[in-house]
């Protein structure tokens, strides 16, 4: 009965631990304004892929760290182009 117990406990932390791939990090990190993978990465917690669920906020937190510079410097390419520092 413990060898079971053990099995079980073995199983678990297998789950626990289980990380994203690359095709899940790439979507997370590219959909991290869509209010659906932040559910998704809610979900991984709830059944205990606590590692999956660190790495895709991770790759949430940067997706909309790239969005936000993206954002920042398109609107300092406009304001440049529209005060004539910038030519086309």
């Amino acid at each position: 009965m413990t060898d079971h117990m053990e099995e079980g406990n073995e199983g678990h932390r297998s789950t626990a631990e289980q990380a994203l791939d690359a095709r899940q990090k790439l979507l997370f990190g590219m959909f991290a304004w869509a209010l659906l993978y932040w559910g998704r990465a809610s979900e991984f917690k709830a059944h205990g892929y606590h590692r999956k669920y660190a790495e895709a906020r991770q790759a949430l937190y940067i997706g909309l760290s790239i969005y936000a510079v993206a954002l920042v410097l398109f609107v300092v390419v406009v304001q440049l182009m529209n005060s004539g520092h910038i030519a086309l």
